[in-house]
């Protein structure tokens, strides 16, 4: 049973890196990033945000979660980071594809991040 209101909204596993980090990397970095507002090119140069590796050591630690937003097709359009830290919960490496930004993806996951902590 799911803890998400949202049926487009799951826990992410270790199949899921690749795609996490592809669209983490294009919704901060590159060229395809500034069809976004979460863009980072104008400020630092190239198309890496992060690797598999570092999503792969980020899932590793303790009380650490990815959230994702699957489209219809099953593809990730959208995630974020929790991790648990005492009584707080760390929010973090929120994204969504940079096309399809303003369509309330975003806010659904910080809904499902709600819904996580009062789980």
């Amino acid at each position: 049973m799911t803890i998400f209101s949202n049926s487009h909204i799951s826990f992410a596993g270790i199949d899921d890196i690749a795609s996490i980090t592809t669209l983490l990397n294009s919704a901060y970095r590159g060229e395809s990033s500034k069809a976004g507002w979460t863009t980072e090119a104008h400020l630092i140069g190239g198309n890496t945000r992060t690797d598999e590796n570092n999503i792969a050591e980020i899932m590793a630690i303790p009380h650490s979660i990815f959230v994702k937003y699957t489209d219809e097709q099953q593809q990730i359009i959208g995630c974020v980071n929790l991790q648990q830290h005492e009584n707080k919960l760390y929010l973090g490496m929120l994204s969504v594809a940079p096309h399809l930004q303003g369509l309330g993806v975003g806010k659904q996951l910080l809904k499902a991040a709600n819904e996580y902590a009062e789980h």
